[in-house]
């Protein structure tokens, strides 16, 4: 498939001197690339908006959404949700969370 490289790392050697091999393959598209980085950005937003209680209208539509489900925790709760779907962007834009059609 064009777009696509595929890298897989190996690891030899532990402290106790046992051999073993550890593969990881990860398949690298420029679409995950692209829905990787959009996450990263929305989430860093969200945690961006969250830590310094926007006023702004999107943010405050989510914060109300966010109050039904915990109160006066709301912020907090933006926080760490920010921070996950960055994370979830990372992983998407590396190829460690395949995408939708890919199968072994």
């Amino acid at each position: 498939e064009k777009g696509t490289s595929q890298i897989c790392l190996q690891e030899l050697d532990t402290d106790q001197g046992r051999s073993f091999s550890a593969f990881l393959i990860m398949e690298v598209t420029v679409a995950g690339i692209a829905i990787g980085v959009a996450l990263i950005i929305v989430g860093a937003l969200m945690a961006l908006g969250a830590a310094t209680r926007s006023e702004f209208v999107l943010y405050r539509l989510i914060a109300a959404r966010a109050e039904l489900c915990c109160g006066q925790y709301k912020h907090r709760f933006l926080l760490v949700s920010g921070g996950l779907v960055m994370l979830f962007g990372c992983l998407i834009a590396l190829g460690v969370v395949p995408s939708r059609g890919h199968s072994e």
